[in-house]
Parts: structure tokens; C-alpha cells; sequence
């Protein structure tokens, strides 16, 4: 597992699974839930909230490039015709978050947590 920084300050972290492509024979790259993914035709992964009930087959049609057999096909910003096909195995909420706030000299100090509401689902098929 990665750890990376992203926001307009730097100063939020997120969680990133790095998925090795050398391996894989075809695979394809999505926007889901807000973030890129690379996504395996029999793999499970898990993003932000799509709202939707465990069991649930959901289509993701923002597909932005994928490797097959006969090479890499990437959209312009999307590839035309190209579908990943899911299911969605449950919606639980991620590990809790603290965030500690103190004024120094001033006995202020705010305690607060976040956890975050995520979707997790099952590659079913990757179409062209």
C-alpha cells in the first residue's frame, strides 16, 4: 500500500492500492466515486459512496483507457463504447479518523473524528 497526498493544500491522505499491470493481460481505467482506479476483471475494490444497495449491478461508462490483447486504447477523455460492469458486495464505513485541535496557552482543544462512507464491489466484466 502507497500513502499520497492530494488536495489544494497537501494535507489530506488517502489511502492508494497500487495494482501491478506488468501481470495483468487486461485491465482498464476508470473514474469511479471521483478517483481514477485501475480496474482487474475479477477483483474487488473499494471506493467513496455510490449509494446504491449491496447486490446491486452498476455499469461505469467513464472508462479512460484499456489494455487488451491488442494494445492500450485511450479515450479522449473517454474511450467510446467501453463499459466496466460491477457489483456491489456492501456499503460500510472506513476506519476512523481523529482530528485534534489546540490552541496553545489557551486551553482550547477540540477533539472530532470522520469516518468515511465507502462502497466496495466486484469487477464483473471489462466490454469494448
Amino acid at each position: 500500500m502507497d500513502w499520497t497526498m492530494h488536495g489544494a493544500l497537501g494535507c489530506a491522505a488517502a489511502r492508494v492500492e497500487s495494482v501491478s499491470t506488468s501481470d495483468v493481460n487486461e485491465y482498464a481505467i476508470v473514474d469511479v466515486g471521483g478517483m481514477q482506479q485501475i480496474l482487474v476483471e475479477g477483483r474487488y475494490y473499494t471506493c467513496n459512496s455510490l449509494g446504491v444497495e449491496a447486490g446491486t449491478k452498476i455499469k461505469f461508462e467513464r472508462v479512460l483507457a484499456v489494455k487488451r490483447e491488442g494494445g492500450l486504447n485511450v479515450g479522449k477523455p473517454y474511450v467510446e463504447g467501453a463499459t466496466v460492469e460491477a457489483t456491489v458486495l456492501e456499503e460500510f464505513r472506513g476506519p476512523k479518523t481523529i482530528v485534534y485541535k489546540m490552541a496553545p496557552k489557551k486551553h482550547t482543544r477540540k477533539k472530532t473524528g470522520h469516518r468515511q462512507e465507502l462502497t466496495k464491489f466486484l469487477v464483473n466484466s471489462i466490454d469494448m
